[in-house]
């Protein structure tokens, strides 16, 4: 190729189809799960695989707090 010349590329275009659906029309949905608090029974949210129990953030939260205010409490007495 020397300097100056040019490559001339053609494109060509086609008409793009249609979203595929790969799962099939007679196909029944899958089942979902909600997942809900343990502390508290919100729904946190809904999932297809059966999961054991979980919290919530703010019921998490609280337990955290709680906890730490229960060790706050403890090495403050310990240091009497």
């Amino acid at each position: 190729m020397c300097i100056g010349e040019r490559e001339i590329r053609s494109v060509r275009k086609v008409k793009l189809s249609t979203r595929i659906d790969p799962r099939k029309p007679g196909q029944d949905k899958p089942v979902l799960y909600d997942i809900i608090c343990s502390w508290c029974g919100a729904v946190i949210r809904s999932t297809t695989m059966e999961l054991p129990e979980q919290m919530c953030l703010i019921c998490h939260a609280r337990m955290l707090n709680d906890y730490f205010q229960r060790l706050r409490k403890r090495t403050a007495d310990l240091h009497r």
